[in-house]
């Protein structure tokens, strides 16, 4: 439920159904990390432990919506990535007004674009939005990639600034 709250979802706002996904594959192991892909959610990433997929019907800007989040907590660390279609009429505001928009919803703050040579080759050319904080000895980071109509929230708090890094920097395309 950590990973509803990141994405600005108020944990009553629909019944939480946990499910394992079918398409969601293990593909290797190596140093506490593992590599998966999903083939209904689009993308491929690499997570240290063991996920939840967590779906959860909400509204957003009056529109009715499906959040997908995958998840791994251990300790104080949170890694996720969430995502959801946007229905094409709101997509019709235009992909950056889009991507401000659903930003200043999930952090309550302006994201910055991000710079293109910072991105897994797959994303290059979609835009995209990422914020960093340190807060105490954490350091949490988030981007935001639309693409075509699925927009994505792929975040990571951790005390090792690495690890953040590694699961972001893991997060590519199908």
């Amino acid at each position: 439920m950590a990973a509803a709250v990141a994405l600005g979802i108020p944990a009553p706002i629909a019944q939480a159904q946990w499910l394992s996904e079918p398409n969601l594959i293990h593909l290797a192991r190596s140093g506490g990390w593992q590599a998966y892909h999903s083939q209904r959610g689009g993308f491929s990433t690499e997570l240290p432990g063991s996920a939840n997929w967590e779906t959860e019907e909400t509204e957003f800007k009056g529109y009715p919506l499906t959040v997908h989040v995958l998840e791994v907590e251990s300790d104080s660390n949170a890694y996720g990535i969430g995502y959801a279609d946007l229905p094409k009429a709101y997509l019709a505001k235009g992909s950056e007004k889009v991507l401000d928009e659903v930003g200043r919803e999930l952090l309550s703050q302006r994201m910055k674009p991000i710079p293109g040579e910072e991105l897994n080759p797959s994303l290059r050319n979609y835009p995209g939005r990422f914020t960093q904080q340190g807060l105490f000895h954490m350091t949490m980071k988030a981007r935001l990639h639309l693409v075509n109509e699925r927009m994505y929230f792929v975040f990571a708090a951790s005390d090792q600034e690495t690890a953040v890094d590694r699961f972001l920097n893991a997060f590519s395309l199908l």
